[in-house]
């Protein structure tokens, strides 16, 4: 019985991944989309992976990096699924650390390493490709 509880738990709390295709690029992004994932994102992580968070509806929510050990950057996403901004969202291990906003309401945002904008020239108005969404 033991056994198929851990197998249960291991196979229940496998983060969830989505692909995708920004740019030309394709990836795959461990999915955050209730608010226990959300909130927590790449907090106390060895090392950045891309992450997409998918809200249940548009909003304003703001991004910090409390307890992040790495530099991102963040990709904002309307509902169509175009790119409507771009932040550069530093470390922050104090009490009081920034909020990165988006420019308008977002349905998604995907975190990834630091540079990949640049390196890949990704720019406002670019469409992304979400598998099963």
């Amino acid at each position: 019985g033991f056994v198929l509880i851990l197998l249960l738990l291991i196979f229940y709390l496998k983060p969830k991944t989505m692909e995708i295709k920004i740019s030309g690029k394709t990836f795959s992004a461990e999915v955050a989309d209730n608010q226990l994932t959300r909130s927590r994102g790449l907090m106390y992580r060895a090392a950045a992976s891309p992450m997409l968070f998918v809200f249940p509806f548009e909003t304003r929510e703001g991004f910090w990096m409390k307890n992040v050990k790495f530099p991102l950057d963040i990709i904002w996403i309307d509902s169509e699924k175009k790119i409507i901004g771009m932040d550069r969202m530093e470390t922050c291990f104090n009490k009081e650390c920034k909020i990165y906003n988006p420019p308008s309401p977002i349905k998604y945002a995907l975190e990834v390493e630091v540079g990949f904008v640049e390196k890949n020239k990704i720019k406002v108005g670019d469409e992304i490709q979400i598998s099963n969404l």
